[in-house]
């Protein structure tokens, strides 16, 4: 399957991350209040985020597919990420985000999670998707529940307790 170049939304440009995005997204990844919700638990430094940055583009050449890069386009500013990473270990695709502070109760995250749900479902066909949330992130929590998904378990993962949610495809 040929994935598609861009994604557009009523405010938002999905594209694929690429290597010219590292210094737009070290602003938002470096954030410790991004971090703080990921496993990482910190902001990233300027070389966990060029490894992230790595393990996004394999993901996208190994499974066709990944997280985005999300735009705000009245700025054309990279903001943070949204997309799918598929775990091998589970064999479960999860939907996953991260934005920066700065977009953070603009909706931006329900418009981009919206958008790649869709995409999951429609263009990928894909049965499933799980999302994982720190218990405390009601930010978070309210994206995946805007998106139709469901509360199913209180789980160990990446050393951390979360909350893991499920969307079946309609």
């Amino acid at each position: 399957m040929q994935r598609p170049s861009t994604v557009v939304t009523e405010r938002l440009l999905l594209r694929p991350l690429r290597q010219e995005d590292l210094f737009a997204y070290h602003l938002v990844m470096s954030q410790d209040a991004v971090g703080r919700q990921l496993p990482r638990g910190a902001g990233y430094s300027a070389d966990q985020t060029q490894a992230l940055l790595d393990f996004w583009l394999d993901h996208w050449t190994r499974f066709d597919f990944g997280p985005w890069a999300v735009v705000e386009s009245a700025t054309s500013r990279l903001i943070g990420h949204c997309g799918l990473r598929h775990h091998e270990e589970t064999d479960e695709t999860e939907l996953l985000y991260a934005l920066g502070r700065g977009s953070w109760g603009r909706g931006f995250g329900s418009e981009a999670a919206r958008a790649s749900v869709a995409w999951a479902f429609g263009d990928l066909r894909l049965p499933t998707l799980v999302g994982y949330v720190k218990p405390d992130n009601e930010r978070s929590r309210a994206v995946l529940l805007g998106c139709g998904f469901a509360e199913i378990d209180r789980v160990q993962q990446w050393g951390l307790d979360l909350v893991k949610y499920r969307k079946d495809a309609p």
